[in-house]
């Protein structure tokens, strides 16, 4: 019981700090959209999806695969063994983002050209923050290990306000140089960021772990191999969605048109829409960094009870964490991103409320796949979420190119969710023929769904009346109440999963006062 609650604090406390640092991100993204304008933000997504790609291929897969492997060795007790681990681990990091950094350096000029002229400067300002993630990403592996989220939410937040700070003001004063020189500044403000994140995890590694051992290369051969078997399916799996996001980059733009109009329009989509639905997901990744290690740990002493009741708990917080965000989309996305984004201009707000509206279900789509993914790999199914994330990539790249001409931006939207919402059901159908918990899923999934559709009623009656930041505030707050309300009357988390959660004195009182008991 108290390993699971550990668990479940872990990833609220990481939930906490990713949403902490999504809503710094929000705050930094409104000033910045209104700094920047559309065109600008189109520049700045042209090259982070092309970031985001290098990153997933040079350490994307580390920290899954560092904590994997962490947590089996000690879960058998092998604390000396796991600090080697880790030593050959950051060694092969180091390499590893430096080759990256390289490389993202070696194309910005060639991919600028592709995309866009005035992206080449905002390529090499970002290009050495692949090695440092990279290398952040080997620490939070080794936290993650040893159920330690603590570091992994602080740098969370560290972060944001770093990014935030440097990235405002370097586009700020570099504005007046021109669009390309402020698209600069903002993404220097990524490499100082993840620089500082670095330092704070190298600090707290030495006060809590004291220095890496040194380990000859003899003994990390062995090492290196575990962790290069790991990493293999978890490269491919995770490079998916960034190679999409790039193709995106590139296919898009050229299918409206290469223009400054296009350019907006692929902005609005990715700078405004995207941050809108990745916020719940990357809730959701939290939960799942948190699971992994856990399975890991009940597949190493074969505790299928412990995995199941974990499975149980996962999903339903998955659905649980991602349904209002859907219905929220659904119903009054005009509201939601003029709350942001009210700089952008009344076009542009509709446009992107259009795209908000048709990708709702993503959130769902998504989130259903990064939970069922992160419990396969602790359960050693490795390569099936990368198989099944392949497919729907492809389906949705076939989409994009005969959406796209016909509809423009919204035939891309279109195709996207489209691409999430069956990279979402067919993982579902995989692990419930996997698990066999196909009976409390449709049970628990139900019930959540209609407590989601209780909580859309204040919505959508006071839908119209949402036209200021406070009215807004208070509807979110009113529906918010309403949902875990019906959360609480349907049952649908059992008094033993309200105890292992955050602030879980508070939930269970409020379950006694609801239910009796």
């Amino acid at each position: 019981m108290k390993k699971k609650k550990g668990y479940l604090s872990g990833a609220g406390a990481l939930a906490a700090a990713v949403v902490f640092a999504k809503v710094l991100g929000a705050a930094y993204r409104i000033p910045l959209a209104n700094l920047l304008g559309a065109e600008g933000m189109g520049l700045y997504q042209f090259v982070y999806p092309v970031f985001a790609l290098l990153l997933t291929l040079s350490g994307g897969s580390v920290p899954t695969a560092v904590s994997i492997s962490v947590s089996e060795l000690v879960a058998r007790g092998e604390e000396e063994e796991a600090r080697k681990f880790f030593s050959a681990a950051l060694k092969l990091s180091l390499l590893i983002g430096l080759t990256g950094s390289l490389l993202l350096a070696a194309l910005a000029y060639p991919v600028s050209y592709l995309q866009s002229r005035d992206a080449f400067l905002g390529y090499l300002a970002i290009s050495p923050a692949v090695l440092i993630v990279t290398l952040v990403s080997a620490f939070r592996g080794w936290f993650t290990g040893h159920n330690n989220l603590m570091p992994s939410s602080l740098s969370q937040i560290t972060e944001g306000l770093v990014k935030m700070g440097v990235g405002l003001t370097l586009s700020y004063i570099l504005l007046p140089y021109g669009l390309s020189y402020a698209v600069l500044g903002a993404l220097t403000g990524v490499t100082a960021s993840e620089l500082v994140t670095l330092a704070i995890m190298s600090i707290i590694f030495g006060v809590k772990h004291g220095k890496v051992p040194r380990v000859r290369l003899r003994e990390e051969r062995p090492h290196l191999k575990k962790l290069g078997k790991t990493m293999l399916p978890l490269i491919l799996c995770g490079m998916i969605l960034p190679l999409s996001q790039f193709i995106d980059s590139l296919l898009i733009v050229n299918l409206l048109g290469k223009t400054s109009d296009a350019t907006a329009e692929y902005g609005v989509w990715t700078g405004m829409v995207a941050p809108l639905i990745n916020l719940p997901v990357m809730i959701c990744i939290s939960l799942g960094v948190a699971v992994t290690p856990q399975m890991v740990e009940s597949r190493e002493k074969g505790d299928v009870d412990m995995i199941l009741k974990k499975c149980d708990t996962s999903v339903k917080l998955t659905f649980f964490l991602g349904i209002p965000f859907v219905i929220l989309y659904l119903i009054a996305p005009e509201s939601v991103l003029g709350l942001f984004f009210s700089g952008v201009g009344q076009e542009r707000l509709m446009r992107g409320a259009l795209l908000l509206r048709i990708n709702a279900v993503s959130v769902l789509g998504l989130s259903v796949f990064q939970i069922y993914s992160a419990m396969l790999q602790g359960l050693n199914r490795i390569k099936a979420p990368a198989v099944i994330m392949s497919a729907a990539m492809l389906v949705k790249l076939l989409l994009t190119l005969i959406l796209t001409p016909l509809f423009g931006i919204v035939g891309a939207a279109i195709a996207a969710v489209c691409g999430n919402v069956l990279a979402g059901v067919v993982i579902f159908g995989y692990f419930v023929n996997f698990t066999r918990l196909e009976k409390r899923l449709v049970k628990n999934v139900s019930l959540i769904t209609l407590c989601g559709v209780i909580m859309g009623l204040p919505i959508f009656m006071a839908n119209g009346w949402m036209t200021s930041v406070a009215t807004v505030v208070a509807v979110g707050i009113l529906a918010g109440l309403v949902y875990l309300a019906a959360v609480f009357v349907t049952q649908v988390f059992s008094r033993e999963e309200w105890q292992a959660m955050p602030l879980s004195g508070l939930l269970v009182r409020l379950d006694k006062k609801i239910n009796g008991g």
